[in-house]
């Protein structure tokens, strides 16, 4: 049995842990087995993240705000990158995973705008993504004014053919 001075010193643990990350996920441990949950914790590592277990008093001790009322065995998923890369890269698993809500950009959000987060692309990816859809429309552009550059000389290569003979 933990005497106070652990309890504190796990208090202080989670709040400290609470306060660095960017982005804390509630997943669903009911019916996951141990492989997938080793599986999960090391691919959040490689990302700047991590998984704990910890009791839900515990968590309504250190945030008031946090919901304590899930009936399921739940690990917090903290993500400390601030692109909640830790968080996307689950996405990439092959297994089915439940988040009940979290805790991101310092607000709460339900298990939808989880599932959402979780979809986003990366920073990066956007990025390219955007810069190709504005360099698309200029290279349509440089490449009709070429066309159209072909046609004249074409056309006026033709003229001068026909008024030759």
């Amino acid at each position: 049995m933990k005497t106070r001075e652990d309890k504190a010193e796990i208090l202080k643990e989670i709040e400290e842990t609470l306060n660095r990350a960017k982005g804390v996920l509630f997943l669903n441990l009911l019916n996951l087995p141990n492989s997938t949950q080793h599986t999960i914790k090391q691919t959040l590592k490689k990302n700047s993240g991590m998984m704990k277990v910890f009791k839900r008093t515990f968590l309504a001790k250190i945030n008031p705000n946090l919901p304590t009322d899930y009936k399921k065995p739940l690990a917090l998923v903290f993500d400390f990158s601030e692109n909640l890369t830790a968080i996307r890269s689950l996405k990439n698993l092959n297994f089915p995973l439940e988040f009940l809500g979290g805790w991101i950009d310092e607000r709460l959000v339900n298990q939808s705008e989880v599932s959402s987060y979780i979809k986003l692309s990366s920073k990066e990816e956007l990025i390219a993504k955007l810069l190709y859809l504005l360099k698309s429309p200029i290279q349509k552009l440089t490449s009709i004014q070429m066309l159209l550059s072909l046609k004249l000389v074409k056309t006026l290569e033709s003229i001068g053919q026909s008024k030759q003979s």
